[in-house]
């Protein structure tokens, strides 16, 4: 059936397709829907198409046919301004990290802030707390080359999120990490998905997705197959901390 797309809706696919040039479809009449303040997997094989999905969520990409819609706004149907608006409601981790070499990590995690405007004491201070909230802050001042790709990712995650996204996307976040620091990394999403932001990650690694409660979207070959499923005891796609009661709680406990 066919995603509803409703005032709650932060991203809605409507038989989208995806092409590279004159190549073959590299996903085919994907249909979804991602209700605001849910938290899903998106897990398929390697070269199943979750990069190009994400692609087009983050707006790298338009559909080849099909709609998307992200927060009621159709993407096919607006300009370059409007979508660079769109953009910056989105936070993205990528699996080769993207920080700048040349800037420490308080400049990285800062960047997206000071690209956008403000006071510059107030990035620098909301910088140095989330450094310190994913345990970096003894490294503010280091550069990327001189860390180890876990603590990379975990500035990664610092930046996508510093200027508070309404939609968070990661792929493949723990493909580089060890068993436990993907745990962690996990969990990091996770505190920000109860403080309301909507989560989606990408990864081939299953076993890990198995450790959580949260649905799945499966893509294989370039379909979504199967709808959202989610492991034996796990929560409903939008039930984890929907209301607003519940987030309001969610941020006392959780100084982001």
């Amino acid at each position: 059936m066919e995603p509803q797309q409703t005032s709650d809706t932060v991203a809605h696919f409507d038989r989208v397709a995806l092409r590279y040039g004159r190549g073959p479809e590299i996903l085919r009449d994907v249909s979804l829907e991602l209700p605001a303040g849910s938290f899903h997997f998106l897990v398929g094989p390697c070269g199943a198409g979750k990069t190009s999905l994400l692609r087009l969520l983050y707006l790298r990409l338009l559909p080849s046919r099909g709609r998307v819609l992200l927060f009621g706004t159709d993407v096919g149907r607006v300009g370059r301004a409007e979508l660079a608006a769109l953009r910056r409601r989105i936070g993205i981790v990528f699996q080769d990290f993207r920080l700048l070499p040349q800037l420490t990590l308080l400049d990285n995690v800062a960047l997206p802030m000071r690209i956008a405007g403000g006071d510059d004491a107030t990035i620098r201070h909301d910088a140095i707390r989330l450094l310190e909230r994913v345990g970096l802050k003894h490294l503010a001042h280091a550069t990327p080359p001189a860390l180890s790709g876990g603590q990379q990712q975990l500035a990664a995650i610092a930046r996508a999120v510093i200027a508070r996204p309404r939609l968070l996307i990661a792929d493949e976040p723990t493909a580089s990490v060890d068993g436990a620091l993907a745990v962690r990394l996990i969990l990091l999403f996770q505190e920000m998905n109860r403080l309301g932001t909507t989560v989606l990650i990408a990864t081939h690694n299953e076993r890990l997705a198995d450790r959580f409660p949260h649905p799945r979207l499966r893509l294989e070959g370039g379909c979504i197959h199967g709808g959202i499923t989610a492991r034996p005891g796990s929560a409903p796609p939008d039930s984890a901390l929907s209301s607003a009661h519940q987030r309001r709680e969610a941020a006392a406990e959780i100084a982001l």
